[in-house]
């Protein structure tokens, strides 16, 4: 298991992810672990593809687990709102890879649809961070909120 316990060293009381694979025939739990940190986690959208789990969602956890060489290994700060994540997880080896994705207020929402490739995942969802990484080249490298109320779409 990647995480066999619930994590709760937050300010909050924790409500971690979990992930559970359950066969049908006959009904069987193979493989469930609990993603998350010390706050609360969202999780926003699931694919499975050949035994890699791939997981999204929001945090508000600083210790959110995120591997050294992630895209992107700053998370919210204490008292802050949330961070996107990105997390990929083998259910047969427990190989597991993750990364928070933007600012604080970035919600990543992943649907049916979205690609998998062998070395990318193409993610679409929201934020109301001015700060969010966006590329050069990119459609639209500024947030349109105005009020800062609002939310702008993204895809990465």
């Amino acid at each position: 298991m990647f995480q066999p316990e619930l994590d709760q060293s937050g300010e909050f009381p924790a409500r971690d992810v979990f992930l559970a694979l359950i066969t049908l025939d006959p009904a069987t739990l193979e493989y469930c672990s609990y993603l998350g940190g010390g706050n609360h986690e969202q999780p926003t959208a699931l694919i499975e593809r050949d035994s890699l789990i791939y997981l999204a969602g929001y945090t508000m956890s600083p210790n959110f687990s995120i591997d050294r060489e992630a895209f992107d290994t700053i998370g919210p700060g204490i008292g802050q709102n949330s961070d996107g994540f990105i997390s990929k997880l083998n259910w047969r080896t427990g190989e597991y890879a993750g990364s928070f994705i933007g600012t604080s207020n970035s919600n990543l929402i992943l649907v049916d649809g979205n690609w998998v490739g062998a070395d990318y995942v193409i993610l679409a969802g929201v934020t109301t961070s001015p700060t969010f990484p966006t590329t050069i080249g990119a459609f639209d490298r500024v947030l349109n909120n105005g009020s800062g109320s609002e939310n702008d779409a993204f895809v990465l």
